[in-house]
């Protein structure tokens, strides 16, 4: 988990807050508990997240 402050915050973690932010509701059911997940390669991040409600998912894909 990221520490909320001026410092401490990465550019991926400000990522994945908006995208909270903005997709927050499962287009499928409405549920609002999933949480996005982030990996990486290196050159490409990955968020996913899983409704827990329906277990419909939903990516989207930032090439670095």
């Amino acid at each position: 988990m990221a520490i909320r402050g001026p410092t401490g915050v990465s550019a991926l973690d400000r990522l994945r807050d908006r995208l909270t932010e903005t997709v927050s509701r499962c287009p499928e059911c409405g549920c609002d508990d999933a949480e996005w997940r982030c990996e990486t390669d290196g050159g490409r991040v990955r968020y996913e997240r899983t409704c827990p409600s329906c277990g419909a998912t939903a990516d989207r894909t930032v090439d670095l």
